[in-house]
């Protein structure tokens, strides 16, 4: 189940429209991570490590269809979404 709600959290980021508020895009993650099926909980202490890990540009980049991200730096991001998915249901 986890390789799923990691591909869904990627997927959410690349896909959710333009932001350029860190509220908004934490908000569309939030929202698309809980509609995946994931605890609200789970999704939040997810998006609070990224926050940890990268800069709000980084991140709200990811919720732009038009920003040309790096596949190294969002494969970087979904390795860093699954380790954190992975600590997080451990706690």
């Amino acid at each position: 189940m986890l390789p799923k709600t990691t591909a869904m959290l990627v997927v959410v980021f690349l896909f959710v429209g333009c932001s350029s508020k860190s509220a908004k895009a934490r908000g569309e993650f939030l929202s698309g991570c809980v509609q995946s099926g994931t605890a609200k909980s789970i999704c939040t202490c997810v998006y609070d490590h990224l926050e940890d890990t990268y800069r709000p540009e980084t991140l709200q980049a990811l919720a732009d269809p038009h920003s040309e991200i790096p596949a190294s730096a969002i494969q970087a991001i979904a390795t860093d979404t699954s380790k954190y998915a992975a600590m997080c249901l451990a706690k």
